[in-house]
Formats: C-alpha cells, structure tokens, sequence
C-alpha cells in the first residue's frame, strides 16, 4: 500500500506564489492525515551527478525536479505533485495501488500531474532508468512525459487516453488528474477527477508563458466559431449565432436539420453540457447565460431560455415525456409542451424542468427541485416537504 505522504520539489529557493500555497493548502485540506515533505537543496543532492548539477546550476528546476521527484517516490513510497496542482477530493482510494500515474493526453503520461508508488516500485524504477542515457550532462534536457512514456510502454502501456492497469502500476485516463487544457484554458471536471493541473509551465520562458494566457480566451472563441459552423453548414441551416458561445470540447450538441436553434451573445459553459433539438422543434437561448457541468436540454416542442440565466450542475430541462399505458407500459411515443424561462433566473443544482412550465423573470429555483407548474416573476422556490413559493422581497 502506498504510505500516506505527499512529496513536492522547491528547488531554487524562490518565493511560492499566492497560486502555489492555495495548491499545497489544497493537499492538506483533502488530505489532513499526510506528512507532507518539501524537497529542496538542503535534503536533496542536486550534485549527485552531471545532469542533476547542470539542471541545478543552468536553473533549469521544472527538469531537475522531473528526475528528482522518481528517486524520491522510489526510495521513501508515497505521492508527488507539483505545486501547481490542486487537490478536489480525498485521494485515499488512490493508496491501494502498488504504483500510479496519468495520462496527460493520449500520446503522453506525466508524472508531474501526480504519481505515486510504494517504496522500491519496478515501474518507477524503469522510469529513472530512461534518464541513464542523460546523466553524463552532455545531452542536453528531454521533457519527462517522453521519458515517462518510454518507461511505462515497456509494461504494454497503449496510447489511447484510457484508464489501463498493467504490471506494478495502474495507469488513469486523464480526466482523474489533467481535466485542464493550458492552451484554451477549458477545465473538463468529471466524477474521476482527483486533482487539476493548472500548467504554471515554470519551464516557459516568462514571454511565452505569457503569450499563453492572452491568446487562451481567442483560441476558445476560435474552437467553438468553427464547431458551430460546421453544425450550422452539414446539419441544421436553420442556426442562428449571435456574438461568441463557448461550449466545452466533450459537449453533445445534437441538432436536426429540420429545428431552428438560436443561440445568443457569451453562452458559456464548465464541463460537458448535452443539447438535443428534434425536428420541428425550436429552442432559443438568449445572451449571457451560464451552463454549469452535466447540463441537458431536450427539446421535441420548443425551449425558451431569457437573458442572464445561470444553471448549476445537473440541471435537466425536458419539454416532453414518454406516454404510457397500464396495458403496454412505456412507449415509443412522446408528449411535448412548450417551456419559457424567464430573464436572469438562478436554476440550482440537480433542478428537473418538465414539459409545459413557465418560469418568470428574476426566479430563484433551491436545488433538487422538480418543476412541472408555472412559476410568477420574483419568486424564490424550495424544496421541503412541498415546495414552497414566496415573492422575493427587496431590502433595503
């Protein structure tokens, strides 16, 4: 079993950022029970050998701490981040494993996103036996998900993004520690998610780092600008895009030919939101409006969203309902209903829209809720016993 210890690397002897203590605070919070030890010049020869000294002495620390982190999981077991990771949640069902890491994307596992391993772990070791071929410090510096990725390929690790459990380590897809894309910017939580990796890049030179985060919120407009058109041009000519909508990369939007779909000015969403239109169907979503992860709307009549509305996670909106009968059970056959949400409504997590509903301006809607009658402007609504539904009053 993994030991109860998390491992960083501060070598250099800078001052932490206020984004690197948030992450380390991070460790401590999900993981109280854990020693958790800095490495630095002072417990950690960065003069063991000739890579390690040019590493040190060129300030190249992302790559010294790249090497050093393997010989430290190697002999004291435990788990490492860098400091630019965030822990989410309780890490301890990680601790069964004899040893782990996760894929960065597809083609590249990294062990900077978090890894961990009991002491003496054989997978680990193949990992520091890949930098045997730089220790002489003439060759320069390789980036560790290469190495990594060369190492764990030997135990038949496939380039394939999915979760694998091989010989002395299990190997996760990426979404339990990198659901971060740096270059847009585009945060992909899921219910594996352990960990995110916010991709400080310290090895990036200052310029390019910054080059990075102007053009992160372009590049998202650019990715969505062209999605859109394509749905708009192959599948539904009757798609109307006002100013920039950004949808993240795992979103389902299934919209038919025959609907007409008319999306508005900075629809955002967090995480996968799924939207299907069917023919003859017509939904509209008005400008500034917010999509929290696990989102779905379906739509066989028609769906109106207002201005300024914000959903929480796992809000469901349903215009239509399977029929039934006693004798023949459910069918293959659907009810629809129009359904109008007015402007600037705060929809709370796990809320369910049914068919036919009315939703006034400035409603608030607690979470859980389950609402198949009209609601009236400035309303707040909750759930208890039954719900309940008072006028918002304004204070002073």
């Amino acid at each position: 079993m993994i030991p109860k210890k998390i491992h960083y690397c501060w070598f250099g002897r800078g001052e932490k950022s206020k984004k690197i203590k948030k992450c380390i605070e991070s460790w401590r919070k999900y993981c109280p029970d854990y020693e958790i030890v800095e490495w630095n010049e002072d417990n950690f020869d960065v003069y063991q050998n000739a890579y390690t000294k040019y590493c040190y002495d060129n300030k190249k620390y992302a790559f010294l701490s790249d090497y050093a982190r393997l010989l430290i999981v190697y002999f004291e077991g435990g788990i490492y981040y860098d400091t630019d990771v965030e822990v989410i949640k309780p890490i301890n069902d990680l601790l069964k494993n004899k040893a782990f890491v996760g894929f960065e994307v597809n083609e590249y596992i990294n062990t900077g996103i978090g890894f961990g391993a009991e002491k003496e772990s054989s997978a680990i070791k193949l990992m520091i036996n890949e930098y045997d071929k730089l220790l002489d410090g003439k060759s320069g510096t390789v980036g560790c998900p290469i190495l990594n990725t060369e190492a764990i390929k030997k135990l038949g690790l496939q380039l394939n993004g999915k979760t694998q459990y091989l010989n002395g380590i299990t190997v996760y897809a990426s979404d339990y520690f990198n659901p971060y894309d740096a270059p847009t910017g585009i945060l992909e939580k899921t219910s594996n998610t352990y960990s995110i990796h916010w991709f400080s890049a310290s090895w990036m030179s200052k310029n390019k780092r910054l080059r990075c985060d102007i053009m992160k919120p372009y590049l998202k407009v650019i990715i969505n600008k062209i999605k859109l058109t394509y749905i708009k041009v192959i599948k539904c000519k009757q798609l109307k895009l006002f100013g920039y909508q950004l949808f993240s990369y795992n979103s389902k939007l299934l919209f038919s030919k025959k609907s007409s779909v008319y999306l508005g000015d900075k629809i955002i969403n967090d995480g996968r939101i799924t939207i299907i239109v069917d023919d003859n169907a017509k939904l509209i979503i008005g400008n500034n409006v917010y999509f929290n992860e696990n989102n779905m709307i379906s739509v066989k009549s028609s769906v109106e969203i207002g201005d300024g509305c914000q959903f929480g996670p796992n809000v469901k909106i349903f215009d239509n309902n399977h029929m039934f009968t006693s004798n023949e059970g459910v069918l293959p056959l659907h009810k629809s209903s129009p359904i109008k949400i007015g402007k600037k409504c705060w929809i709370s997590s796990d809320v369910i829209i049914l068919k036919g509903v009315s939703i006034g301006d400035n409603c608030v809607i607690g979470a859980g809720c389950i609402i198949k009658d009209d609601i009236p402007s400035k309303s707040i609504v909750t759930l208890q016993n039954n719900l309940k539904i008072r006028h918002i009053e304004d204070k002073a």
